[in-house]
């Protein structure tokens, strides 16, 4: 991320650590790209709005082996190790270009795909093609494109075409925004944010349904998975959507978290060999719930609510106050009770510490924090995050 790069041993001792300067980055959202390791090489992107780049480290000492620049703005799209029988590419994904490196750094090929106001879905490859897309919701033209191999410089597609020599096939409004398309056996599902399903021809991108609804007021961010002829689908309300794969749309169920606190959970391989299980015991919700022991706080304002403390001041930095609520538990034990810190989502931009989502947890003996942070139009990243920490200390 924008503070650095860390690497631990499996005990968890820090190995070597590198430090990356932090650029300005759109909306103050910072860097979201994850490293991919290859053979003995880390690879890196950090595309901002400053000085955009892609880098190759020795995975055992965190050495720069080579650093290429990128004429790019902020994206969060993590490169693709793209492995087939002419070589082996690095492929990225970002708001200006769609680009190829070789294990060198060296550019093979690029396209211009007028992408989304985001890139965001990680590239990925199936039946000898790769798959690029973006699709910010709100953009008209949220492209995929499949990609041949072999390419080399320029494969931008004119204005009138939908394939060429390596762009196989292109859909202009079949991105996503969040989530990432699946491929399973002949065909490319694309899940939208908003709770719609699509499916194409893997190989010709030709459309094999249109846009699906699949449940009123359900939205997604996490992409889907499949298995045994079926694709799973997580929404941000707790709902896996069970749908059927195939030439035919059906949503098959729906399994619903709620409140599993306490349940039993049990995970199978593909032969139902019992590989684990475990008691669930929190849900996280927002940006992160931490457990920690509980703690006091001085300066109490209590709400109508007994068991509410709301406004406690946990630091003053330049004459902002950063301020959170405490809910206790309904039933008061002698012994003290576990404290869950809940910090608000809204992609640093909004949100507030009002809109707690697991207040419930207070009446199975934990105590809640709800954290109010600055937000990016009151502090530049990584600001916001230190002030996380500090809610935390």
């Amino acid at each position: 991320g924008e503070l650095g790069l860390y690497t631990f041993d499996m005990d968890g001792n820090q190995v070597w650590s590198l430090e990356i300067p932090d650029r300005q980055t759109r909306s103050d959202w910072g860097s979201a790209s994850s490293p991919v390791l290859h053979d003995d090489k880390l690879i890196i992107v950090y595309d901002n709005e400053e000085e955009s780049w892609i880098a190759a480290l020795d995975k055992r000492t965190g050495r720069e082996i080579w650093r290429t620049a990128r004429d790019e703005g902020s994206s969060w799209a993590t490169p693709y190790i793209w492995q087939h029988e002419q070589r082996t590419e690095i492929v990225t994904s970002a708001v200006n270009r769609i680009r190829s490196y070789d294990l060198d750094g060296t550019l093979l090929w690029e396209m211009d795909g007028r992408m989304s106001w985001a890139s965001i879905a990680t590239p990925f490859s199936s039946h000898g093609l790769v798959y690029v897309n973006s699709g910010y919701f709100r953009d008209e033209h949220r492209p995929a494109y499949a990609i041949r191999p072999g390419a080399s410089g320029d494969i931008t597609l004119a204005d009138d075409e939908v394939s060429n020599d390596y762009v196989a096939w292109y859909q202009p409004k079949a991105g996503n925004y969040n989530t990432s398309p699946l491929v399973y056996g002949d065909i490319y599902y694309s899940l939208l944010d908003r709770g719609f399903f699509e499916a194409y021809d893997a190989r010709t991108g030709e459309p094999v349904y249109g846009r699906q609804r699949i449940k009123v007021g359900a939205s997604f961010t996490s992409s889907p998975w499949a298995y045994n002829g079926k694709i799973f689908v997580l929404s941000e309300q707790g709902d896996t959507y069970v749908i059927r794969a195939g030439r035919e749309f059906e949503v098959l169920g729906v399994n619903s978290l709620d409140d599993i606190r306490g349940k039993k959970i049990r995970v199978y391989d593909k032969n139902s060999t019992d590989l684990m299980r475990f008691t669930t015991q929190l849900i996280v919700f927002g940006l992160a719930v931490i457990c920690l022991p509980a703690i006091g706080f001085a300066q109490k304002k209590k709400a109508k609510n007994p068991n509410v403390l709301i406004d406690l001041e946990y630091a003053k930095i330049d004459g902002f106050s950063l301020k959170l609520d405490l809910l206790m538990p309904s039933k008061k034990t002698e012994k003290k009770p576990e404290l869950v810190v809940f910090f608000h989502g809204g992609s640093w931009r909004g949100g507030s510490k009002k809109t707690c989502h697991v207040g419930w947890l207070t009446h199975h003996d934990y105590a809640v924090a709800s954290v109010d942070y600055r937000l990016s139009g009151q502090a530049k990243f990584p600001a916001l995050v230190h002030d996380c920490k500090g809610a935390i200390r």
